[in-house]
């Protein structure tokens, strides 16, 4: 019994890995391929001018 429950986490526990590593990748590729437009967004709304900081 006690062997099964430790087959089951573990089968789980790489489950949730693979999940959370597509996860990952997946907001790496959205954030390299939005993340110039966002940046320029964020700067047109806040008025971003790096020689007055």
């Amino acid at each position: 019994m006690q062997l099964v429950v430790l087959q089951y986490v573990e089968e789980r526990r790489k489950a949730l890995n693979k999940e959370f590593e597509r996860c990952c990748t997946f907001l790496a590729e959205m954030m390299e391929k939005y993340g110039v437009q966002v940046m320029r967004d964020i700067a047109v709304e806040i008025q971003f001018d790096p020689e007055t900081w």
